[in-house]
């Protein structure tokens, strides 16, 4: 990765990783595409809105190591396997502010909704019918992610599959909305990801194999960065410095490709 990312990319890759390190496939910057009817009144551009991430995991997940050791999920994020075998989520970073992006609240949101269902592929195309499985899952979904207050993530469940849809947000401690909504602080996801790159921990080998490059875009450069903190004794960094040293990073990279490209 040679572009210098934004502060965004940074955090939303941040997350991405913490998905990933607990045993989730991930959809990154999913587009919500607008129907042709809507060209007209809305621009040209095709897209209603986005999601950072689309993650699903199975219930049945582990990740093992050769040596038998187990990578540990983190309980705050994962569900227990007695409440679903499936979980879907779709996910939010933001720093300031705990909510959605406005279209996926405003009225006609859940038909929104129903399009990162239909990525999870967990229900057949016929049950988004009007007052189908999919469809009623969509608006309940739409109804309370706009309720002033969540104590729990905005979820739906459907027990004869074992689905659970949640909407997460990740945002800072200090965002707007803690007190009323539940969400995972970004200070909580990269004290978990760190923690699991430090040597002696199960996942850190993989930052270490110089045969490979087993962490590729963004995630790559967040390792980069854990590791060299790592090396020189550093204290557990900040989201601000975390930010900081992975653009440092990036542009140091990109200028060393520019001139290797002019040799």
């Amino acid at each position: 990765m040679n572009a210098v990312p934004s502060r965004s990319e940074v955090l939303e890759g941040l997350v991405a990783l913490y998905f990933r390190l607990n045993g989730y496939f991930c959809i990154r910057n999913y587009l919500y595409h607008r129907a042709l009817r809507d060209f007209a009144i809305q621009g040209a551009s095709g897209l209603a809105t986005e999601s950072d991430i689309l993650a699903l995991r199975m219930a049945h997940q582990v990740e093992e190591l050769p040596n038998g050791a187990a990578q540990q999920n983190d309980p705050l994020l994962v569900v227990p396997v007695d409440r679903a075998k499936t979980d879907c989520v779709i996910a939010e970073v933001k720093e300031a502010r705990i909510e959605f992006n406005q279209p996926l609240r405003q009225t006609d949101g859940s038909g929104l909704i129903q399009s990162a269902l239909k990525m999870f592929g967990q229900f057949p195309p016929s049950e988004f019918a009007a007052s189908c499985v999919g469809d009623c899952l969509a608006r309940e979904l739409h109804s309370k992610l706009n309720k002033s207050e969540w104590d729990e993530f905005p979820a739906v469940v459907e027990p004869h599959r074992g689905v659970i849809v949640r909407m997460v947000v990740f945002s800072r401690c200090d965002a707007v909305y803690r007190a009323h909504r539940k969400f995972i602080s970004l200070e909580h996801v990269l004290d978990f990801t760190r923690k699991r790159m430090q040597p002696a921990q199960v996942c850190a080998p993989y930052t270490r194999d110089s045969r490979f490059s087993p962490w590729r875009g963004i995630e790559r450069v967040i390792t980069q960065v854990f590791d060299e903190a790592c090396a020189c004794g550093r204290p557990p960094m900040t989201l601000d410095e975390l930010v900081n040293e992975a653009m440092r990073y990036c542009k140091s990279s990109a200028v060393q490709d520019s001139r290797t490209d002019s040799d």
